[in-house]
């Protein structure tokens, strides 16, 4: 498998693919260990160093990320996944602005990039700008019409809505996706924020632990264990 790995540019090295599949399996103590490993041994392979970065996401570890993100751009700078990862961590930091850099720059280069396309409407959306939350609207409209069976681009486009006010038509997007068993961890926290705003409180708490009963990280998490609390407190 090292010598295919050597061969094939599109084939991890071993270690970092076994401590993925440790962590897919919930194994993350094991998982950490073997991705020490993997960066001692190929920690200048920029592929290795996103992989790393994502597990490193997975356990919420922000700067971890973006260091090594970070190295794994200055290693290979035309890399579309080091710069997607760093404007993801901008968007963990609440660092709008340069979350919406990066993500333009990767649109500019590849107008159709799904991922690309959601973090751009997500940094947008968050700014508080008239203009800024039409362009997001926007990107998100487009992105969600081209890509019908991406939950991410639907539910990033429920989220754009719900900061302009349209709560019916998010809840309208959000709920088919719930009916038809497709609804992810930010969906579901989206929902919770339709329905607390429409003070609906029990729903709301429902679907909040919905969007936290898995380890996943998305970069509302933190703001769904505060209305979470919040909500349970005030119940």
């Amino acid at each position: 498998m090292t010598e295919a790995a050597s061969k094939d540019g599109n084939i991890l090295p071993p270690l970092i693919v076994l401590a993925q599949l440790l962590e897919t399996e919930g194994k993350s103590e094991e998982s950490a260990k073997l991705l020490a490993e993997s960066l001692e041994k190929d920690g200048e392979d920029p592929r290795v160093l996103v992989a790393a970065a994502d597990l490193e996401l997975r356990w919420n570890r922000l700067p971890k990320v973006r260091e090594l993100s970070e190295k794994a751009h200055k290693i290979n700078p035309t890399a579309v996944a080091p710069r997607l990862t760093l404007g993801i961590v901008d968007l963990y930091d609440a660092k709008f602005e340069d979350a919406e850099e990066k993500f333009s720059q990767l649109v500019s280069a590849s107008p159709e990039d799904v991922s690309a396309l959601i973090g751009l409407s997500l940094a947008l959306c968050e700014q508080a700008e008239v203009n800024q939350l039409r362009r997001a609207y926007g990107y998100a409209k487009a992105n969600a019409d081209r890509n019908p069976e991406s939950v991410d681009a639907q539910a990033t486009l429920a989220w754009v809505l719900i900061k302009a006010n349209y709560l019916d038509e998010a809840e309208k997007i959000l709920t088919r996706l719930f009916d038809v068993g497709d609804l992810n961890s930010p969906g579901a926290y989206y929902l919770a924020v339709v329905y607390a705003q429409r003070d609906r409180q029990d729903e709301a708490i429902l679907f909040l632990k919905h969007a936290l009963a898995t380890k996943v990280n998305f970069p509302q998490r933190a703001a769904a264990e505060t209305l979470l609390k919040n909500l349970t407190e005030n119940n």
